[in-house]
């Protein structure tokens, strides 16, 4: 592991904890890798071992490194509940925009593919989990909440049939910010009743074993509401950028 030394101008922990976890990338260290002692970084680094205790601290509370007393500090296994962590807290934190396009987007390239493969051989929990939550949205176009519920129960019944534990790490944790997509952009009874359609089109091609039309139907639905959204977007722009009224000069308003 190759350490450069830090100035001590820096916010010595912080860096040497950043410094860490790029010898840790950088040399590939596989998990329950043993570190380099405290001693060995002390002289590394060129800090002092109050500095190394904290850096590594961090790097334990982000569960990068687990340290064993009387043993030392190894690199910690990692699993797809490292990246849902990380998601959950984007998905908690982001609601802009940039984040429901770039959502859908990436929706819109895993969950294409998620319902061609549950369509080659479609599990029945799935199926009669879609079935319900079709059934559910038709009884809540007058709750948008709920109706939004009922919307992701439909997609993760495809993600919980396809088994992809990858996919499901990074789409799960996702859910809220899906969820506050759906109810931003419920602009009207009309377009629950578009969606219900589109779902119902996604239903029918899987409940046929259908993968290519299951793939186009997910894609024409994820495609159709990304358009949707684009155009909400264009009228509220147009709205927020239109200049107010201006009574006629010499005239009172």
């Amino acid at each position: 592991m190759r350490l450069p030394n830090l100035s001590r101008a820096e916010k010595l922990s912080a860096r040497v904890s950043r410094e860490i976890e790029n010898a840790i990338v950088t040399d590939g260290l596989e998990p329950t890798a043993r570190l380099p002692t405290e001693s060995e970084l002390c002289r590394s680094f060129g800090v002092s071992r109050t500095v190394v205790r904290e850096a590594l601290q961090h790097l334990a509370a982000r569960g990068l490194v687990r340290s064993v007393a009387g043993s030392g500090s190894y690199v910690a296994s990692s699993s797809v509940a490292d990246l849902e962590r990380c998601l959950a807290l984007l998905s908690r934190n982001k609601a802009d925009r940039k984040a429901f396009l770039e959502l859908l987007d990436l929706r819109l390239l895993v969950e294409t593919e998620l319902a061609g493969r549950v369509a080659k051989a479609p599990p029945a929990a799935s199926l009669a989990a879609m079935r319900a939550a079709v059934a559910q949205m038709k009884a809540s176009l007058s709750d948008s909440e709920a109706f939004a519920r009922s919307d992701t129960a439909f997609h993760r019944a495809i993600l919980d049939g396809a088994g992809h534990e990858l996919f499901g790490a990074i789409l799960k944790p996702l859910s809220p910010l899906a969820h506050r997509y759906g109810v931003s952009t419920y602009d009207s009874k009309s377009t629950l009743r578009v969606a219900i359609r589109e779902h119902q089109a996604i239903l029918r091609e899987i409940e046929a074993a259908n993968p290519i039309g299951a793939r186009k139907a997910m894609s024409d639905h994820l495609t159709s509401s990304r358009e949707h959204y684009l155009m909400l977007l264009e009228q509220l722009d147009e709205h927020t950028s239109s200049p107010r009224r201006r009574a006629p000069k010499g005239r009172k308003r």
